[in-house]
């Protein structure tokens, strides 16, 4: 049984310096910030998960045609239910990062974040049609939006003008997403 406490022993002591020399290492300013490592994390696994298991081509399927995919053996009502509570999760995570980042949490904390979420998957790929979207797609279109965004600001654009913007941006992706899925 010794062998076993001097074995948990290290193996604490090294995880523990691990942390240590991690937020050490970020609070220096050279490393990666937090959140932006949860939100590569976040996406790989996600990526992983809606590419490589059961769950995300049930998903998919669902996605595309809700008919097919019940008629082909998946249970819908679990599956959806799986799907919110994924999406409780990464909201959740989602809150949490916002609030450490604004330095308190409020319930209109991540309000109007709702058009640039949506508008940032039809841009990245996502059809409004469903069944079609890739994570990494979702992060260039939120890129675009973040991009969009800063420049907005950067220009001085009143917060309504800029909501006007993004809208006219949202209707366009999802004129074109419409528009090139009638004429395939």
């Amino acid at each position: 049984e010794l062998p076993n406490l001097a074995l948990e022993l290290v193996t604490t002591i090294f995880f523990s310096l691990l942390v240590i020399g991690y937020v050490y290492w970020v609070n220096q300013y050279r490393g990666i910030q937090t959140p932006v490592l949860l939100l590569a994390i976040t996406a790989i696994i996600m990526a992983y998960v809606s590419n490589n298991t059961r769950f995300g081509r049930y998903a998919y399927a669902i996605g595309g045609n809700r008919e097919a995919a019940r008629l082909s053996g998946i249970n819908i009502r679990r599956s959806i239910f799986l799907i919110f509570i994924l999406m409780g999760l990464l909201s959740g995570i989602a809150g949490i990062v916002l609030a450490s980042y604004v330095g308190y949490g409020t319930t209109a904390a991540g309000q109007g974040y709702e058009l640039d979420a949506i508008a940032s998957a039809i841009l990245g790929g996502t059809s409004t049609l469903g069944g079609v979207g890739t994570v990494f797609g979702a992060l260039i279109g939120s890129l675009i939006m973040s991009s969009l965004t800063t420049g907005l600001q950067m220009l001085n654009v009143a917060p309504a003008w800029q909501y006007l913007v993004k809208g006219g941006v949202l209707v366009l992706a999802v004129y074109a997403d419409v528009y090139f899925k009638r004429n395939r």
